[in-house]
């Protein structure tokens, strides 16, 4: 059994380390533009790699018809006029 000490100071560890990291990347902001840092690279490829095989390969559910394109544009056109210009 592990020392109770041990684990309040490994799970105050973490929550220090989590705090620090969440802290930097709220600091540096989140942005498309910009190079992403090598954390976010390993993250990124740690998620892509996550992701079952099976449900990469399943087929979109969302066929392009007309109707559904006119949709998804109408709701990007609503999104894009409400973002503050840069």
């Amino acid at each position: 059994m592990v020392p109770r000490k041990t684990l309040i100071l490994g799970f105050c560890s973490l929550a220090v380390i989590t705090a620090a990291v969440a802290g930097l990347l709220i600091r540096r902001g989140f942005s498309a533009r910009d190079e992403p840092t090598s954390l976010e690279k390993i993250v990124a490829r740690f998620v892509r790699n996550s992701i079952p095989n099976r449900v990469v390969q399943e087929p979109n559910p969302w066929k392009p018809t007309p109707d559904v394109l006119k949709e998804a544009t109408r709701g990007v056109h609503g999104t894009l006029c409400r973002l503050p210009r840069t």
